[in-house]
Parts: structure tokens; sequence; C-alpha cells
């Protein structure tokens, strides 16, 4: 049977695959939050249910329990509702080297334990419980070697290492993200690049929606690109472009990405005033399961819960006002 998570639990890609420094998917099943660090980056931490055997040096993690609240669509309706599924669980065998936890995931369709692990300091050997940091390395544990990640950058890892917290009954895993916040600004989005190509004349019919403030489009010399457009006051928030007849001002009111993501731009020209929107919610919650909501809604069609029966459910909510945007702005540049 399928997973009963649409997405791949950002933990399991962690621990499984070596280092990671981003997020590699979400779990609607775990308890999640994020805050920003003094570093400047996104905390983000997920918790989940564990059980660990101490004497056989297994445990289990619960990415989800045997019932799970859904977003069901029944015909033309939709119902929030509680669904037995099968757990999604992931086996783990743990061993100490040293004073370092290294950790092994089973593969369930071979029934036997990875022959490398990921490997964990600051806690104390012979004691699972404690707080952990991921280190850039793997143990293989038949030939009992270590092999490190030589590139693996000294300084980023000390900001921004993963980290864990076990205990006996949960594990909570936490990642520091600053790719955003060291890439994803107005100035070097691929969405200031669309302005210019528009200014530049390029058509009111390539205008991208706010979520493109979230793409990465390099260090652009768009005044050696779009010599005809004249730029003032640059900030993180936007700025004042002019070509010809026509003075466009660009203002980002909000920009926030993680598991969610939502970005509120305001442009101003001609004597009017356009806003583009976007937001995204990885968990479709209970208050966004209306029918209201239902083109905003993704589902899933590939699920069936405990008793073999199909479910298609919402699991994800993503929202834009591109075509009015659009709209609105051809109006201005008219």
């Amino acid at each position: 049977m399928k997973k009963s998570i649409k997405a791949y639990s950002t933990l399991f890609c962690a621990l499984a695959g070596a280092l990671a420094f981003t997020a590699c998917g979400d779990d609607s099943g775990s308890n999640a939050s994020s805050s920003l660090g003094s570093n400047g980056g996104n905390v983000t931490s997920e918790t989940y249910r564990i059980s660990v055997n101490k004497k056989d040096q297994t445990a289990t993690i619960y990415f989800s329990e045997s019932s799970e609240d859904m977003c069901v669509l029944e015909g033309e309706k939709l119902a929030w509702k509680s669904v037995q599924m099968e757990p999604e669980i992931e086996h783990v065998m743990y061993r100490f080297v040293g004073d370092t936890l290294v950790f092994t995931f089973m593969d369930e369709e071979s029934g036997r334990y990875d022959r490398k692990g990921s490997m964990l300091v600051g806690g104390h050997s012979g004691d699972i419980n404690g707080s952990w940091t991921i280190i850039p390395c793997k143990f293989y544990m038949d030939t009992e070697t270590t092999f490190c990640d030589s590139e693996a950058d000294e300084e980023y890892y000390q900001k921004y290492a993963d980290k864990m917290v076990i205990t006996s009954n949960s594990v909570t895993y936490s990642y520091i993200d600053d790719e955003y916040t060291r890439n994803r600004k107005y100035e070097t989005s691929s969405y200031r690049a669309y302005f210019y190509r528009v200014m530049a004349g390029e058509g009111v019919s390539h205008f991208p929606i706010a979520l493109n403030l979230f793409d990465y489009a390099g260090e652009v010399d768009f005044k050696e690109l779009y010599p005809d457009v004249s730029s003032s006051g640059l900030s993180a928030n936007g700025e004042t472009l002019s070509a010809g007849d026509y003075t466009v001002s660009v203002n980002v009111k909000k920009f926030f990405v993680d598991k969610d993501a939502a970005a509120t731009v305001e442009v101003k020209g001609n004597g009017m005033t356009c806003t583009s929107e976007f937001k995204t919610f990885q968990k479709v919650t209970k208050d966004l399961c209306k029918v209201e909501n239902m083109e905003y809604l993704r589902f899933d069609d590939e699920e069936e819960d405990i008793n073999g029966n199909e479910i298609v459910y919402a699991y994800t909510y993503e929202y834009d006002n591109n075509e009015e945007f659009a709209q609105c702005m051809q109006t201005m540049l008219q």
C-alpha cells in the first residue's frame, strides 16, 4: 500500500540520505513549527512519536498514525473526517561508535537494514536519549569505516547543521534553512526580471505570479540587459521603474517561505494600484476544507483506507490571483 502521507518526510530524507541542509518534503502527519534563528535562517522543527527498544538497539518512528484527519472529496462535496489508515512507520537500528550515534533505516522490501548509517554527535555514549547533531559523515556497518564529505563547509556546518532531540517517546528533528534568506529576495529574483521585460516592451502577458519572488535569477546586470529601463530606490522590498511614458513602483508587502509560503506585491502607476498575491499551505486544515476553496485545493486519488477503499483527499492548498493581476497591469500600461 502507498504511504498515507502525500509528501516524503523531511526527517527520513535527512537521516536516510546523508546530511541535508534543506527540507526535501512535507509531512502532514507531523507536529511542525518554525521560527527565525539568530543567524537569519528559518528554524523548522518536526516532532514524531518514537518507540525505542534499548535492549535490541532498535526503534520505530511513526511518521503518521493509524487515524488521519483529512479533507475528503465525496462526490462534489468536501468532508473533514477521521480516516483509518495504515500507519506510516520506519524501522531504525542504532549503535554507538565511541561517543557517536549511528542510525540506519530498514529497507522494507529486503527486510534488511542499510549497510551505511548517518552519524550524530553531541549526546552521551550508550544513551540514545539526548540532543544530537547530524554530521556530514557516513558509517559503513560491514567494514566499520567512516567516510565524511570532504567538500563540506565547516563554517556553514557549524551554523546550519541539522539536529535531533530524542526522548523516551518522541523525536524532534530541526533544521535551519537559510537558502531563501541568502538568495531569495526581490533584487535577485526572476520576478524582478519579469518587470524589466515588460517595461522593455516584451508584453504584459509575461507578468508572473508573486510566487516568482521565491525564484533566484542570479546576479543579473539589469542595466546592461535593459538600457531603456531606469531604476531608482532599489531595495529588498522593491523599486521604481521607468521606461518611455510609463513609471511603476513595485513594493513587496509580504514575503514568507518555509513549509508554507506567501507573497503580496503592490504595483502602483498611472493612478492605479495592482496587487499580486500568492499563498500555499502544505497541510489542508479543517478551515480550508470548504467547497469555496475547491479550485485552490490539490487532490490525491491514489490512497486507500485500512479496508482498501479508495480515498480522494486534498493534500495542499495553493492560491494566486495572477489572471486578475495581469488584467490590472494591462490596463495600467495601456
